[in-house]
């Protein structure tokens, strides 16, 4: 995070990403898919994206128990940077498609709440890679697209933050990219 610092300066506001950025779940998904399937007699093998709704919804309720049992696991360098921006007074917001019910139970075990919370549920056909999370996130929080950054893992993120007019640092990749221009 230190190729950060000189940027970080003139933002008045950064959004973070939750699942694979501030927290990483990705396991918790898959495994929780693998015993939906083991339930519904599916071979999660043969299961092909978009997922029939019944394993869809058995999915989702596992996965619930696993987070309320916080076996997803933080990731030290984002979050010390989430909580170190918010304690150098910059607004921060977690914008994700992740739905609202599963972002409220792990930004609640969190050391400190962000200023704005914006979850896949309020949005449906308008999530990432669509700009429109991070458009409502500007206008909440008030500030405009020059004076915020974004921190992603996903490709589908870094577009919807690129698109949005926001520069977007890939945390996996370690790589800044700016907005597009107008």
């Amino acid at each position: 995070m230190k190729a950060l610092q000189k940027i970080i300066e003139n933002i008045e506001a950064v959004f973070f990403d939750l699942d694979g950025t501030l927290v990483f779940t990705e396991e918790l998904h898959d495994d929780s898919y693998k015993e939906a399937c083991k339930k519904l007699n599916i071979d999660y093998e043969q299961l092909k994206y978009p997922f029939p709704k019944n394993v869809y919804e058995a999915k989702k309720k596992i996965y619930l128990k696993k987070i309320k049992a916080k076996e997803y696991k933080i990731n030290q360098e984002v979050y010390s940077f989430y909580l170190e921006q918010i304690s150098n007074q910059k607004k921060v917001a977690i914008v994700t498609n992740t739905l609202k019910e599963n972002v409220d139970i792990i930004v609640n075990s969190f050391d400190k709440k962000p200023d704005l919370i914006v979850s896949g549920s309020d949005f449906l056909q308008k999530i990432k890679p669509e700009p429109d999370m991070y458009i409502f996130g500007l206008k909440k929080l008030e500030v405009q697209p020059e004076k915020c950054l974004i921190l992603e893992d996903s490709q589908k993120g870094i577009i919807a933050g690129i698109s949005a007019g926001i520069k977007v640092f890939d945390v996996k990749n370690k790589v800044l990219y700016g907005p597009l221009s107008t």
